[in-house]
């Protein structure tokens, strides 16, 4: 190990109780490396000039000013615990105490560097037995994971390194959630059936072209003939197929529409366009129960509660940025883009995870955090998850005026949803 050179010399400038620690440890390992400390060929003299030598000219000047004995100077590591004394009260012992206790997890910050930081800063605080019990309280009140910190908070018997793997373990599956996410994500899906069916059978061509007055192919009659677009308002095409729209046949983003009023017309939608519908205005085919015209659903998160429309047509779930600030909730970075049902831009802030809870269930559930001053909402898989639909197969249709499709929990003040077979324009009616 004859190759192995002894560490710089030490520094006096900033925290020269620190810098002296970690000089010392770094000279302590070169003397084990090197076979020196044992070395019989090599003198004691030998040994301190190597150190005096090796810590520097600043320090030696201060080694000449030290009271030791003529036998303390003649061994390296007496001259290293005199160094030690004069370095040792430069420490601020307070100031150490205070940014270890005032230390928090930084936002892109892994839990190990985090947990190494926090011990290297604990080794100048003298905490004696209790150190790693006062490394794991600030592991628990600095992580900046919310739902670590309850994990944590929930354990009776805790210690650091448990704290540490259960930190690990959660970091781990929270990368591992995100690679699986950046496959994309599709919102809002569409969830009505188009008014018109496709036709099938192939033209004389071979292959029929994708319509460019409804987006759809078709036969002979087109579905938005006659039709008024609810966008200008001209006739014989579709909203999707507008000639204001800049680029809606080639544009790949997930769009959000929330749809202020019914119509008894059901209007086509490209298969990459997708929108939310939230029917606000009462129509002459709908009955109300109680003069509620929406459904909202009350969903606990810890202490708190927030009241939801529930959209079934939506594939995730929307939530405001005031209550994700009322909350004191982390917002993660998303990559979701949305747009409004007037195609305007809508800035998506960031994504949360939230433990919510309805009644005896509860699951961690993902929103989109978003600016504006709008409720929340929840999606189809929000409400398949917590079962607040429930399906009905069996439906008899012989002489039948309505036909029932699925009905509502209680949660959702029972209403079952039926269409009217009796009219030639099918009309849904919540009873």
């Amino acid at each position: 190990m004859e190759g192995l050179k002894p560490p710089s010399p030490m520094s006096l400038e900033g925290d020269v109780g620190v810098n002296f620690r970690k000089w010392k440890q770094q000279f302590e390992m070169f003397m084990l490396a090197s076979g020196l400390d044992v070395k019989a060929s090599v003198s004691s003299e030998q040994k301190v000039a190597i150190l005096l030598h090796s810590i520097g000219s600043e320090v030696y000047e201060i080694y000449t000013t030290l009271e030791l004995s003529d036998e303390e100077r003649k061994s390296w590591k007496e001259v290293l615990k005199k160094l030690e004394v004069y370095f040792k009260p430069k420490e601020n012992e307070t100031i150490n105490r205070h940014m270890f206790h005032t230390r928090r997890q930084k936002d892109g910050e892994s839990i190990d560097s985090f947990v190494t930081d926090l011990k290297k800063l604990a080794q100048s605080c003298n905490f004696g037995d209790v150190k790693d019990s006062l490394i794991r309280d600030i592991i628990v009140c600095g992580v900046i994971d919310h739902k670590v910190r309850d994990a944590l908070l929930r354990e009776t018997e805790l210690d650091l390194k448990k704290c540490v793997d259960m930190c690990r373990a959660a970091e781990l599956a929270n990368l591992q959630s995100k690679q699986i996410g950046e496959c994309g994500s599709q919102i809002d899906a569409v969830s009505r059936k188009p008014k018109y069916k496709k036709d099938t059978r192939d033209d004389h061509h071979g292959k029929q072209s994708r319509c460019k007055a409804c987006g759809l192919k078709h036969g002979k009659v087109c579905p938005a003939f006659r039709k008024m677009c609810h966008k200008c308002k001209q006739y014989n095409h579709f909203a999707v197929m507008c000639p204001s729209n800049v680029s809606s046949s080639s544009s790949k983003k997930a769009k959000v529409y929330e749809v202020q009023e019914s119509s008894s017309e059901l209007e086509e939608t490209d298969g990459d366009e997708m929108f939310v519908g939230m029917v606000k205005k009462k129509e002459d085919n709908v009955k109300y129960v109680n003069g509620i015209s929406e459904w909202f659903q009350k969903i606990n998160v810890g202490k708190h509660s927030i009241n939801c429309k529930v959209d079934t047509g939506a594939d995730v779930n929307i939530l405001n940025l005031k209550v994700a600030k009322d909350l004191n909730l982390y917002v993660r970075p998303s990559k979701v883009k949305l747009k409004s049902y007037n195609d305007s831009k809508i800035d998506v802030v960031g994504k949360t995870t939230l433990e919510c809870r309805i009644k005896e269930k509860k699951y961690d559930v993902d929103f989109q955090v978003v600016d504006l001053d709008a409720p929340c909402i929840i999606g189809l898989p929000f409400i398949e998850k917590f079962q607040l639909l429930k399906k009905v197969h069996a439906v008899e249709q012989n002489n039948v005026e309505y036909l029932t499709l699925l009905s509502c929990s209680d949660s959702l003040h029972e209403r079952t949803v039926r269409v009217n077979m009796t009219r030639q324009r099918f009309g849904v009616v919540f009873i």
